[in-house]
Formats: C-alpha cells, sequence, structure tokens
C-alpha cells in the first residue's frame, strides 16, 4: 500500500514510527510518498487493515499533516 503526505517534512517522522515494528517493510517512493508491505502472512485485506490501524495511530498524534492510503 502507498501512503501519500501532505507535508513531505513529515514523512521521515512517519517512516520512523511505522518501522518500530521489525514486520514492516517500507520504501520511500517518491518527497511525499512511501510504500508500506508487512512481512509474513498477512493476506491483502489484512495488510490494508494493519496499515490503516497504524497511520491512524500516527495522524492522531500529527493532526496538522493530511494522509492519503492507496493500492
Amino acid at each position: 500500500m502507498r501512503i501519500k503526505v501532505s507535508d513531505r517534512t513529515q514523512l521521515a517522522q512517519l517512516i520512523q514510527f511505522l518501522t518500530l515494528d521489525p514486520d514492516a517493510l517500507v520504501n520511500r517512493v517518491t518527497d511525499e510518498e512511501i510504500e508500506i508491505a508487512f512481512v509474513g502472512s498477512l493476506n491483502t485485506w489484512a495488510q490494508a487493515t494493519e496499515t490503516m490501524l497504524r497511520v491512524h495511530a500516527w495522524l492522531a498524534a500529527n493532526p496538522h499533516v493530511v494522509a492519503t492510503v492507496h493500492e
């Protein structure tokens, strides 16, 4: 899944937050967008759910940032 943020200066913080879990693989696609996947046997629905849960948690702590998630 891909995540695009409205404030590219915050992208490094999002990457740091997501990679606290060693099962999260994060790849920077552009200055404003990353791609995330999880190691293991999660199906597509579980990957999307896990991504959304983590992004929502991060956004709760960073309410000034807007993020869009897409495949």
